[in-house]
């Protein structure tokens, strides 16, 4: 997916090059991929049947009409996958696609999306924030030998004020609602924005962006959920009793 942010660095996903994939869907039955105009673009989470989240970068400004959920597979628009098209998209009131914070996007499918067991299973979302030192699983879309597909991989939370320091050197700012994640002797780059940091089978983070080239040596950030929760609830209590009454009212 291109950048839809006009940044001086260049932001996309985190990923470390040596991976663990591709994987099975039945591995990360809660990643959905993201199409724009029947194209890949992005990486998306179910936390819901009804309730589907990705970065704000990836969905801003992008007719709803041109988007479409796919569930069900690892490997980008595989004929088994169903398609789900988009009744709304809501963000953070203070997300500035001039700025690289607040990416977080509640996305919701006109119709439900079908839970198979194994193939499409929502995440259990995290309640807490996690110590700099805990392992996370980071899962998502990887454009491999021509073809985007899930791939996994083992990372360590960083602290705050350390990820701070880091990037304040590169005059960059890590905002409150970011997570970083890094693997110690291994490069940090490429993949795609809309991807999951997990930590003990929850949800924790999203990923969001890496600056390139610096990623070589600069841990990834990530969207914090539980940083966000207040949001994402307040939202999804709000859009779907809209639909509840909307309904109503048409009978």
């Amino acid at each position: 997916m291109k950048s839809i942010l006009t940044l001086c660095a260049f932001i996309t996903a985190a990923f470390a090059q040596h991976v663990d994939g591709p994987v099975n869907i039945t591995r990360h039955p809660y990643l959905l991929e993201l199409l724009n105009n029947q194209k890949h673009w992005c990486g998306a989470i179910l936390i819901n049947s009804r309730i589907v989240l990705s970065t704000a970068h990836c969905t801003y400004q992008v007719p709803k009409e041109n988007l479409t959920i796919l569930a069900g597979s690892s490997i980008s628009q595989n004929v088994y996958t169903k398609q789900y098209k988009i009744s709304s998209i809501r963000y953070y009131k203070k997300y500035d696609p001039k700025r690289p914070y607040n990416d977080i996007s509640v996305i919701f499918p006109i119709l439900s999306i079908d839970t198979e067991e194994k193939y499409v299973v929502p995440i259990h979302v995290a309640e807490m924030y996690y110590p700099p030192g805990t392992e996370v699983i980071v899962s998502g879309w990887k454009l491999v030998k021509g073809r985007h597909m899930i791939l996994s991989h083992k990372l360590t939370l960083k602290g705050k004020r350390t990820c701070k320091a880091d990037y304040k050197k590169l005059n960059i700012t890590v905002f409150e609602g970011d997570l970083c994640a890094y693997e110690e002797d291994d490069a940090v780059c490429q993949a795609e924005s809309g991807g999951a940091l997990i930590i003990r089978n929850k949800l924790v983070g999203i990923v969001s962006r890496i600056y390139y080239p610096y990623c070589m040596l600069y841990p990834g950030l990530y969207t914090s959920f539980v940083h966000y929760k207040p949001f994402v609830k307040s939202t999804v209590k709000k859009v779907l009793s809209t639909k509840k009454k909307t309904k109503k009212t048409k009978k």
